[in-house]
């Protein structure tokens, strides 16, 4: 993950925040495997070193025609839907519902 932007939900172009990670922030990863799993992986900073510090992981589903990627949380009831606003060979960008 390399940026985080907070944008206007009625002007999608209308950018609230914008912050480019930097130090073990800029080391998050983001996984999707083809047998439906994903792995979200978190690190910290301790003694001038990034160690891992967090796994969020689950289960997803792409929808390839409605451009929409649902996760659900292991051991949880909880969903996320994204919006694929942006996929290529370099780049992936997702748009995070509010739900």
């Amino acid at each position: 993950m390399s940026k985080v932007e907070v944008v206007s939900g009625s002007k999608i172009n209308t950018i609230l925040y914008s912050e480019t990670l930097v130090g073990c922030d800029a080391n998050i990863t983001f996984e999707f495997n083809n047998d439906g799993k994903y792995a979200i992986r978190y690190f910290l900073e301790q003694n001038n070193q990034c160690l891992f510090d967090y796994e969020d992981a689950g289960l997803y589903n792409y929808d390839q025609t409605a451009q929409t990627v649902v996760t659900k949380r292991s051991n949880s009831s909880h969903t996320e839907i994204y919006k694929v606003e942006r996929l290529n060979n370099n780049e992936l960008v997702m748009s995070l519902y509010d739900n």
